[in-house]
């Protein structure tokens, strides 16, 4: 984790100065728990605590500069409210004058469809005027994002960047050995809580599949690309997560439960963290709608405010230096 993968920018150092400061504004218990509780790897000899109010400006500083459209990952509409990535994090952030709305796509659809939902908002919703668009794709919305991006290259020229939250860029091995299932579990039987999209869902995770389309397909250049993926320990892993990541670690200990951190990065992005947290946790809050399901010993909520504000602010600046 010392150093980025080979063809990916690191732009974890200020990252890491960013996400530190937000945290210092979040009154929640995820703060006092300190950065290098939810960094990997700890300690950067930043101290945010004594950042002048000039280095640490809140997100209604870039309320004019970006407009976020978080992309919503497999099945989240299945599951409430609660599964929304970063729902409560997309609340106070627009309370402080930011523009972030979210497109609910198809949770058990395949990249395809969902491309064209996005599409589709993106049209009705982004008349190309406004600050630079921001997408934000979490697990299988990055995925779609991508997808979109490829397939719609119109509506694509009004796309500045793109941000992948524990994204599924490289799909997951746990697509790849419990398909059969997955695939009936999850794509075809009849759901009453969401409905059933084209059941590409889970084909759409393996890891074949994804590798086959990055081959294919070349990214738009005129888009800058983010990725921010999760890592996580059992003690902070949902217990229905917890099989699973214990089948990802024959892979690699860097894993969130569902994806393996190398496989959520874009290709040629910038990485701009690994967090400590698992694939569930990082954007959602299923745990507080499912609490058997997603229990946790010890366990403090992720701050998704703090992260979804620093990211904001980087790609903000980011994209503000891009055009002098």
């Amino acid at each position: 984790l010392t150093d980025a993968p080979k063809g990916i920018l690191d732009g974890r150092p200020r990252f890491r100065e960013i996400f530190c400061a937000a945290l210092l504004e979040d009154s929640s218990d995820a703060s006092s728990m300190g950065s290098d509780y939810w960094l990997f790897p700890p300690g950067s000899g930043h101290n945010p605590a004594t950042a002048s109010a000039q280095e640490r400006p809140g997100a209604a500083s870039y309320s004019d500069k970006v407009q976020l459209l978080i992309i919503t990952g497999a099945f989240s509409e299945c599951f409430g409210e609660d599964a929304i990535a970063f729902s409560d994090a997309s609340k106070v952030l627009q309370s402080t004058g930011l523009d972030v709305q979210t497109d609910v796509v198809s949770g058990r659809s395949g990249t395809v469809r969902n491309a064209r939902q996005i599409a589709d908002y993106i049209e009705a919703n982004y008349a190309g005027q406004g600050p630079p668009l921001v997408l934000v794709g979490y697990s299988k919305g990055t995925n779609d994002a991508l997808q979109f991006l490829t397939q719609y290259p119109e509506l694509a020229t009004r796309v500045s960047a793109l941000v992948s939250v524990g994204g599924a860029v490289g799909g997951s091995p746990i697509a790849d050995e419990l398909y059969p299932i997955y695939d009936l579990l999850l794509s075809h039987l009849p759901w009453p809580q969401c409905g059933k999209g084209d059941g590409k869902v889970a084909q759409s995770l393996r890891t074949q599949v994804r590798e086959q389309w990055l081959q294919a397909h070349t990214l738009p250049d005129h888009v800058r690309y983010y990725s921010l993926a999760a890592i996580t320990s059992q003690d902070r892993t949902a217990r229905v997560l917890r099989s699973t990541w214990k089948a990802l670690l024959q892979h690699s200990v860097h894993n969130d439960g569902q994806v393996l951190a190398h496989h959520a990065l874009i290709p040629g992005s910038t990485l701009l963290a690994y967090m400590h947290a698992d694939h569930w946790s990082i954007a959602t809050r299923v745990e507080r709608s499912r609490q058997v399901l997603a229990y946790r010993p010890h366990y403090v909520e992720f701050p998704q405010t703090a992260l979804l504000s620093a990211i904001t602010r980087l790609v903000a600046e980011d994209l503000e230096q891009a055009l002098k």
